[in-house]
């Protein structure tokens, strides 16, 4: 007699697994939103910009982060070169909104923990370097220096590069002597990449992109020079790709654009130089009001 222990088990299977997967497989992608970093504000009617440069220099994007949670750190240096109209030399108050990192949602982060304030180093026509004093925006005044969110394309889900709209905003100030002409201000910090999980379930591994945001909005609150120029820079450490790598689409990729879904990488603004991958724009005129990219593994982009 054939036992129905089998048949059982089975049925019970049946009934109870797709439950069973189900709760082993509840939870939320992982994902960092980490707040962007902005371009000067203008101190008043006498300045006119007349160049932004702005640079980043990422660490590896690739790093597993399911093994290492950290963050991928880009160092930014931000240049102008504004020319003021007064007849001496004075001193103004330079600002903008700096990063502020917060503990991503996962591998037992502290909810409690203070946020990370990045340290600033200002320097203004090669002077010794400006002490910048970094200060909590007040609630009432939040809504003049909210980054703007860009629309979703319909049906797509959000991305986390915007950052949490209920953080709280941080400004960084600092002193800036500038003489009668023209005059060159350099600003330095470090900002965290956001990064998003995608494709995770119980049977296979997720992946993950990161992206980066600059607000590039605060640039058109100047009186801009009729010859003005935005020229960006990001750069990522890469090795030169194999010819497998390229064929599979398993190499490291960055796209960039005035969205958060930026289009195909376009090969002239994209270059491999030595042991970074390197994406290089220039604006004139008219420049959207925000600067993303979003790197990862070329077939994942």
């Amino acid at each position: 007699m054939r036992s129905p222990g089998v048949p059982v088990f089975v049925a019970v299977l049946l009934l109870c697994g797709p439950a069973g997967l189900a709760r082993a497989n509840i939870r939320a992608p992982f994902e960092a939103a980490e707040t962007p970093s902005a371009s000067l504000r203008p101190p008043g009617a006498d300045q006119e910009v007349k160049e932004e440069t702005l640079r980043f220099e990422c660490e590896d994007p690739q790093r597993d982060l399911y093994k290492d949670p950290r963050q991928t750190r880009c160092q930014v240096s931000a240049t102008y070169v504004i020319k003021d109209d007064s007849t001496a030399p004075h001193t103004v108050m330079l600002e903008f909104i700096l990063p502020v990192s917060a503990p991503p949602r996962w591998h037992q982060a502290d909810p409690s923990a203070a946020a990370q304030v990045p340290e600033v180093t200002a320097a203004v026509n090669q002077d010794s370097p400006a002490q910048a004093r970094s200060e909590w925006v007040p609630d009432v005044e939040r809504a003049a220096f909210r980054p703007r969110r860009a629309p979703s394309p319909p049906g797509s889900a959000d991305l986390p590069v915007s950052g949490d709209e209920k953080r709280p905003l941080l400004l960084s100030r600092f002193p800036a002597t500038l003489r009668p002409g023209e005059n060159r201000v350099n600003v330095r910090y470090k900002q965290l990449l956001s990064y998003q999980e995608h494709g995770y379930g119980y049977f296979h591994k997720g992946y993950f992109t990161q992206e980066l945001q600059y607000e590039l909005w605060p640039l058109k609150e100047w009186r801009r020079a009729a010859g003005f120029s935005l020229h960006i820079t990001v750069t990522l450490p890469r090795e030169p790709p194999s010819r497998w790598s390229r064929f599979f689409h398993t190499q490291l990729d960055i796209r960039c654009g005035d969205s958060p879904y930026p289009a195909a990488a376009d090969p002239q603004l994209t270059a491999q130089q030595g042991d970074r991958l390197i994406y290089d724009v220039t604006m004139r005129g008219d420049f959207p009001d925000q600067f993303f990219c979003i790197m990862g593994k070329s077939k994942q982009l």
